[in-house]
């Protein structure tokens, strides 16, 4: 089973739809429809123009860390529990989620947690991201993501990216349609 994640960086204008199941983040819907929708931010942080995109998105499920989002999205939002700590492996089978500093973690996280056993990364660059200018927090994101995918291995789940201009492609396959990493 194939799990699409979606992020906000460059080479998401490579991904093209294949009809397997898609996680977005943020205002993913400017560019790309999605079953489902991660934020790990409060509305009150995204700019009016974002959130508005983001009210009127319409996927199956909202998911968040903040209850708040249930005023806009009412019963399609899930309000996930974040597990201790930041980015401690071991409580990934836990009920709560594991989190790092960025949103697309939690997406591939609750792909994990749905029982997908291909998830590929789309968008996520982890280059030129706000969040992520600062030299710790960026390496703390590349850290999460390499340890995520050594404990997804544990579980016969294989995480990629979708092209190589992700910084993740350092440590992540390339995934190529239909195959192994090239």
């Amino acid at each position: 089973m194939i799990a699409h994640i979606l992020g906000l960086g460059q080479s998401l204008i490579y991904h093209e739809p294949d009809g397997n199941f898609t996680i977005g983040v943020n205002d993913i819907f400017r560019y790309r429809k999605t079953h489902c929708i991660v934020f790990v931010d409060l509305p009150r942080v995204f700019t009016p123009e974002r959130l508005k995109v983001i009210i009127e998105s319409k996927p199956l499920q909202f998911i968040t860390l903040f209850p708040e989002w249930k005023n806009y999205f009412g019963d399609k939002t899930l309000i996930i529990k974040k597990a201790p700590g930041s980015g401690d492996m071991k409580l990934l089978r836990s009920e709560n989620y594991v989190c790092s500093n960025n949103s697309t973690f939690v997406a591939t996280v609750h792909a994990f947690k749905c029982g997908y056993s291909k998830i590929i990364l789309h968008g996520v660059d982890l280059k030129n991201h706000h969040a992520l200018s600062r030299e710790r927090t960026f390496k703390k994101a590349m850290a999460h993501f390499k340890e995520l995918s050594a404990e997804f291995k544990k579980y016969g789940v294989t995480l990629y990216v979708g092209n190589a201009y992700s910084a993740l492609s350092e440590f992540l396959p390339v995934y190529r349609t239909g195959s192994a990493p090239a």
